[in-house]
């Protein structure tokens, strides 16, 4: 999937590492196969580029995640939209990579691609997905990679592990403790711009049986920080569904715990497109979920920031 994983656990002494490792490295091999579209011969790419409104045939794993997907549509109001690639694309952030355009050509781009997208055009069917148009396509990076944690720790759960924490591209969930009895410790990062990405943690969270996924556009953007309000001199890969354009609010982050990671992955997700302002009042209606907002103040380029977060956001730990 692009990005780096690691997987820490406290195993009896009868267990192999090398065994652990062995079907760990099997779990993630399966989920790229199934739901990556970088690689061509992936189902999720073969789905794409199938041009029909006849059932595809897919593996149960896929369909259940596409279903998985499309219920946090509905839940989110269309803020999270699996359906968003065809606007990724324009905007020069899918596998076709940038595409060098005037705004007025982005635009039209824009305006046409959106009406391919909307979360209503897929049907999901056991063993099958089923496009209403011909032309939608799917993008679920913002759910596969929680999605992966989740099968990773049941992995180390098979193997007995009363203890673990598994990382994938920043999304993280712990089981257990520490073999000292303590929580294991996450760190949210500041969301600077790429240069400076990983100088500074902006806060530390204690994890004992959750999952933490943090959603930001400051990673994979093009352009200038931008001292206007506006901040029209940025183009980053974060698309609101609902308008087919990034948003415009000053939310740069947007971290969320919750039990699940594919949970965690699919709402900082939305969150992220909605902003603080309408996904706090959002929170209000949930339960089991914190999160932390990041917001952008002043000159971008000097990285001034404001945090906010739901009540129940957990404190930074003492020790």
């Amino acid at each position: 999937m692009g990005t780096s994983w690691s997987a820490t656990c406290c195993l009896a002494p009868d267990v192999a590492e090398g065994a652990v490792r062995d079907a760990l490295t099997h779990e993630l091999t399966g989920t790229s196969t199934r739901a990556s579209t970088w690689d061509p011969n992936a189902e999720l790419a073969r789905f794409d580029a199938f041009r029909s409104t006849e059932p595809f045939p897919v593996s149960r794993e896929l369909s259940e995640l596409v279903a998985f997907a499309l219920s946090y549509s509905h839940l989110t109001g269309g803020a999270f939209d699996p359906t968003v690639l065809p606007l990724v694309r324009e905007l020069g952030f899918a596998a076709e990579g940038a595409i060098d355009r005037e705004p007025a050509e982005l635009d039209l781009a824009l305006a046409a691609a959106r009406e391919h997208v909307g979360f209503a055009k897929v049907r999901v069917e056991p063993g099958w997905l089923v496009k209403l148009d011909p032309e939608v396509e799917l993008d679920l990076s913002g759910v596969a990679p929680g999605d992966a944690v989740d099968r990773l720790g049941a992995v180390l759960d098979s193997f007995g592990a009363p203890g673990w924490l598994v990382e994938l591209g920043g999304e993280v969930r712990a089981r257990g403790t520490k073999l000292d009895g303590s929580a294991w410790i996450v760190g949210i990062e500041t969301p600077r711009d790429d240069a400076e990405f990983g100088e500074e943690l902006l806060r530390r969270v204690e994890l004992v049986d959750r999952a933490i996924a943090t959603s930001g556009n400051h990673r994979r953007a093009r352009g200038a920080p931008a001292e206007r309000a506006d901040r029209t001199e940025r183009v980053h890969h974060v698309v609101d569904p609902r308008t087919g354009r990034n948003p415009t609010h000053d939310t740069v982050s947007v971290t969320v715990l919750a039990p699940t990671c594919a949970r965690a992955d699919a709402l900082s997700t939305a969150l992220l497109v909605m902003g603080a302002d309408e996904g706090l009042r959002w929170l209000e209606t949930q339960s089991s979920v914190e999160a932390l907002f990041v917001e952008r103040r002043g000159d971008a380029r000097v990285g001034r920031f404001v945090v906010r977060t739901t009540p129940n956001f957990p404190p930074e730990p003492t020790r």
